[in-house]
């Protein structure tokens, strides 16, 4: 009785302090007959998962970068409309690994929390006009793009509407006999909304006692709401007809707000066999996205005629975080 009593002292103390102190709170209980010197093992172990404001902040960067799916910026001068179609990737690293994804349960194993996210934006379609009627330099969008879709331990429900607006500030030229078509100088800006709710199922290490043993694996979820306005330079080059490559540089201004949420039911098993469940429960408060990202982009595609195809690219050098994507479309 004594054990018990110091236990589930030590839980309750355990819990106010995290509580308290402002962090995030994993809280571990049980079904009735799971022994809770076994529970607090299990809390003991979630101590280095407490506060994980680094994982909300590196998820809404990565939503953030993946905002800017199906950008025209390469492609300005069309006479009328222009429909494109694709899906970009954000990755917020926390490292210099490109393949990070594939370790980030290793990741939050190792240290706890760490800046790191990576969100998918695939389909997204963007309608644009070239709006003489109002100023002969200005081409006025739409955005929309959804997607619910699970990879792995991950699961992916993304929402982005935008109104993207670019003017063309230096006309296109024609160089080298029309062989070369030098785009001008573009600026870019809109404003475009993000929501997410990005789920990893995430796998601790198992824990046991003499007779008892369970995995306590449990789902992070991460709920973003963002609001991005950038503000690009874009400069392009269109070769022997068919080759087009752009570059420039901006930044994004991003105003939101990130939770993390978790929960989870593993199973306790006695001498090998079901016996009862631990409940995992917790949440994150809300945390805010780097407000200010600088960047690079540029692109390489290619232009028949009236369809292109292109691969445009953004690296957010502040934060080592990058976007990559995919785009296919008309231009009339």
């Amino acid at each position: 009785m004594i054990r018990i009593s110091l236990v589930t002292l030590y839980v309750f103390t355990l819990s106010m302090v995290m509580i308290n102190t402002g962090f995030s709170y994993i809280n571990v209980t049980g079904t009735a007959g799971v022994p809770p010197a076994l529970i607090t093992k299990v809390q003991s172990e979630f101590l280095k998962y407490q506060s994980q404001s680094d994982l909300a902040r590196g998820i809404a960067n990565a939503s953030a970068y993946s905002a800017h799916a199906v950008s025209q910026r390469g492609y300005l001068g069309f006479d009328s409309f222009a429909i494109t179609m694709g899906g970009m990737i954000g990755f917020q690293p926390s490292s210099t690994s490109v393949d990070f994804y594939n370790h980030f349960g290793n990741e939050l194993r190792d240290r706890g929390d760490a800046e790191m996210g990576v969100v998918v934006n695939v389909p997204t379609i963007q309608v644009s006009w070239h709006a003489t009627p109002i100023m002969n330099s200005l081409y006025i969008g739409i955005r929309f793009g959804y997607i619910d879709y699970a990879y792995n331990n991950w699961q992916f429900n993304v929402l982005t509407l935008g109104l993207p607006v670019s003017y063309q500030l230096v006309d296109y030229t024609h160089i080298a006999s029309g062989n070369i078509l030098w785009r001008g100088l573009s600026i870019n800006s809109g404003v475009f909304y993000q929501s997410n709710k990005i789920k990893y199922y995430f796998n601790q290490d198992q824990v046991s006692d003499a007779t008892y043993s369970v995995e306590p694996a449990f789902t992070i979820t991460a709920e973003a709401t963002l609001w991005i306005i950038p503000f690009e330079i874009t400069t392009g080059i269109r070769f022997l007809w068919v080759f087009n490559i752009s570059a420039g540089a901006g930044i994004d201004f991003v105003f939101g707000i990130s939770r993390l949420t978790y929960d989870g039911d593993p199973i306790v098993y006695l001498s090998g066999n079901p016996f009862g469940k631990l409940i995992i429960t917790g949440e994150e408060p809300g945390k805010t996205p780097k407000a200010f990202m600088p960047k690079l982009v540029a692109s390489v595609g290619f232009n028949f005629d009236i369809i292109i195809l292109d691969v445009p690219f953004a690296y957010y050098y502040l934060d080592r975080g990058f976007s990559v994507g995919i785009t296919v479309g008309f231009l009339w």
